[in-house]
């Protein structure tokens, strides 16, 4: 009753006009007992975490693993057609699948703290094992450092398209102050890093996204770690803006949005228990408006934010956690302002959600259960808007109990397609189109891995050069389908000894 009551007060209370959103059933894309977590979203596309294995679902869609274990972190980014999904392995080694190509990145630091990604490039701040601190990023398998200047902190963000990338972080320029510096990439080629704050005072915990145009929205936090919320505009030729403050005082980590007519949002949490504040830039609009207020006087823990294709802006938060009940989650609450109309008044999609995360006109977040005395078991689920076409329901659910789904693994079939000296050629063929995960090995010694998609019945050549003693090499094949069967064959391939 207590929790139901902190509902109603919010929505009571909330500054928003009528007409409320309308979000479609929330559904499961994971069930019970996975342990799924640290969900990410970009419009499109959401990916997760499942006791280090790699999830990913396109627009709610039946999920696909596309890692085994040993996934420490994950980001995803869109275009139009494409998907790039990009995770950190234990160790530090970082792995990048666009759909059709998978391959690790070679090059990178000693330990890798955060990582962006963009459909255009990934990049991450790398730590060396004497402790020093540096921007890395990637277009292609090989990790870049540009040059740059000040040290960076623990967070980078990244924004783009299928051809350019703006990434940007805080770093310490110098003096006491920390900065906010911004790198460019554009159809491969990396400007150096600049500065696009001043000396004057602190900017931190930037938050940054790119419509189709190549124009973005910049945030950030004046302060450490608190302050007003500043916006700016950067042109497609990365001209930025003349800064605009959106909040009257201090606020959280800011959460930016672009759509594709221009539509712009940013939100964030007001401190003190003020809520969840936004702004929003509509077409042909200079600057952002005044801030709506949601939920005034709650407690808010998790907020995101998203724009549609058609201009749609959305904002969801959650609230109504207390000390004594950590263990129960949130409300999860959002609220829609349609294409050039205020925003509608809000409503409450779920309750015991953990996290969450926002994009397009898309929710998805982790629902969380009590697992015996002191664990947690969780879930991933989803939901958007109705008339949202780019994420469309799928009409099964895989993540609730009793649902028909496919239990078949795909059928693999390896043929050896040719030993020249020490050139071994495997051909692998699968019955049903699969994430592809191989590794050839000479005993205990790995000797190279491969990735990518399998398609259907059509073959795929691996191809591993055998060390100068090897007699034989081990590949080990395994291919993942779309409902998370997997399948392995192995094959064994006794190297000739030269004359």
């Amino acid at each position: 009753m207590k929790i139901l009551a902190a509902a109603l007060l919010s929505l009571a209370v909330s500054a928003a006009p009528a007409g409320a959103a309308t979000f479609t059933a929330p559904r499961s894309l994971t069930g019970w007992g996975t342990n799924a977590d640290f969900a990410v979203a970009a419009p499109g596309a959401a990916a997760w975490l499942q006791r280090g294995d790699v999830w990913l679902s396109r627009a709610g869609r039946t999920p696909v693993r596309l890692a085994d274990g040993g996934a420490a972190q994950v980001r995803v980014a869109t275009a139009p057609g494409s998907v790039t999904t990009a995770w950190v392995e234990d160790g530090g080694r970082i792995i990048r699948d666009d759909g059709d190509a998978r391959f690790a990145v070679s090059g990178t630091m000693d330990r890798i703290r955060t990582l962006a990604a963009t459909p255009a490039a990934i990049a991450w701040i790398g730590v060396s094992a004497s402790n020093e601190r540096k921007v890395q990023l990637a277009t292609d398998d090989s990790a870049r450092t540009p040059d740059q200047a000040g040290r960076p902190s623990f967070g980078i963000v990244g924004a783009g398209t299928a051809r350019r990338a703006l990434f940007v972080w805080h770093a310490a320029g110098g003096g006491p102050e920390r900065r906010l510096q911004m790198l460019e990439v554009d159809g491969g080629h990396v400007a150096p890093a600049r500065w696009i704050t001043g000396p004057d005072g602190d900017a931190t915990n930037p938050a940054i996204a790119m419509g189709p145009d190549g124009s973005a929205v910049l945030a950030w936090i004046t302060g450490i770690p608190q302050g007003r919320i500043a916006v700016a505009s950067i042109a497609p030729d990365g001209t930025v803006g003349e800064p605009q403050l959106v909040s009257a005082g201090p606020g959280g980590r800011p959460e930016a949005a672009i759509g594709a007519d221009g539509t712009a949002i940013v939100t964030w949490a007001a401190q003190d228990g003020g809520g969840v504040e936004a702004v929003v830039r509509r077409p042909g609009e200079a600057r952002f408006g005044a801030p709506t207020t949601f939920a005034p006087g709650a407690s808010v823990t998790g907020w995101s934010t998203g724009v549609t294709g058609g201009g749609d802006a959305v904002v969801a938060w959650k609230d109504g956690e207390t000390y004594e009940r950590p263990r129960g989650g949130g409300l999860l609450h959002a609220a829609v302002a349609r294409a050039g109309k205020p925003f509608g008044r809000p409503e409450v999609i779920e309750d015991h959600v953990f996290t969450l995360t926002g994009a397009g006109g898309a929710l998805t977040w982790v629902e969380g259960r009590p697992e015996g005395a002191y664990d947690i078991d969780r879930r991933v689920r989803f939901a958007s808007l109705l008339d949202d076409g780019a994420a469309a329901p799928d009409p099964g659910d895989p993540g609730d109990p009793g649902t028909p789904s496919d239990r078949a693994a795909p059928r693999l079939r390896l043929k050896l397609a040719g030993v020249r000296g020490r050139r071994v050629r495997v051909a692998v063929r699968s019955s049903e189109r699969a994430a592809l995960k191989a590794t050839w090995k000479a005993g205990s010694r790995t000797l190279g891995r491969a990735g990518g998609t399998l398609r259907a019945d059509r073959a795929r050549v691996l191809v591993v050069k055998a060390p100068a003693r090897a007699r034989r090499v081990t590949l080990t094949v395994r291919a993942t389908d779309a409902a998370g069967n997997a399948g392995t064959a192995r094959k064994v391939v006794r190297i000739p000894r030269r004359s």
